[in-house]
Order: structure tokens, then sequence, then C-alpha cells
């Protein structure tokens, strides 16, 4: 799933305690959808969501 790989990609650019940053190259719009699927807080930060579809992944 291509969305999906994309958003695997943004939630690997997090740092040790959760906070999920947005490398430059415009992925504020990946990262806006996967706040809104879940796999982000409010406050930046991954969801246990975010987290097992990381560790499908292989993260």
């Amino acid at each position: 799933m291509r969305g999906e790989a994309r958003i695997v990609a943004l939630l690997r650019h997090h740092y040790g305690d959760g906070g999920v940053y947005v490398p430059q190259g415009g992925a504020r719009r990946v990262f806006l959808e996967a706040s809104r699927l879940g796999f982000v807080n409010e406050d930046g930060y991954l969801t246990r969501k975010g987290r097992e579809l990381l560790a499908q992944h292989g993260d």
C-alpha cells in the first residue's frame, strides 16, 4: 500500500521519546494524514498504533 509506506517512512523519523519530526521535503501532508489516522497523537508523538505499524514493517 503506497500511502501506508509513506506513513511508515515518516514514522521512522522519530526521537527516542517518540516525538515524530517532519523531515524537510514537504512531508507535512503525510504527517497530517498519520495524525488523522491515529498513528501520531495531537502532540506529535507516536501512538501505540504508530508503534505497531512500525513493528509490522521491521522497525
